[in-house]
């Protein structure tokens, strides 16, 4: 390999990791949160910006072209997920140079656990 290559990916691993923030815990949060009061805002902040479901190609960023979040339903559907990685700081990534609160990311843990309701 060659020391460009080489150089490429340190500069890459060494981005992702620093911009990655430590994962949360999220104790004694509130159930009583839904899609439409405090959901909806989060995603449309952090995360439809490239999981949407009018975003193709580069327009995604790399994410999946099955993960979307600017519905209630696509949201329900990828609820537990969402969750997982923003509470584990893998998403939003580090190189979209946004960052979520340690509040919001317990929100959309909030809202799995009182039911994910709309």
């Amino acid at each position: 390999m060659s020391s460009r290559k080489l150089a490429v990916m340190f500069v890459l691993a060494l981005a992702s990791a620093c911009g990655r923030p430590e994962p949360v815990e999220c104790n004694n949060v509130s159930s009583d949160v839904t899609y439409q009061g405090q959901v909806k805002a989060i995603l449309d902040a952090h995360c439809v910006s490239c999981h949407a479901a009018d975003k193709s190609g580069p327009a995604r960023q790399g994410a999946p072209a099955d993960v979307n979040l600017d519905t209630y339903a696509a949201a329900k559907e990828h609820a537990n997920t969402s969750a997982e990685t923003t509470e584990k700081g893998e998403m939003p990534p580090a190189m979209s140079n946004d960052s979520m609160s340690d509040e919001d990311r317990c929100v959309l843990r909030g809202w799995i656990n009182g039911g994910t309701r709309e």
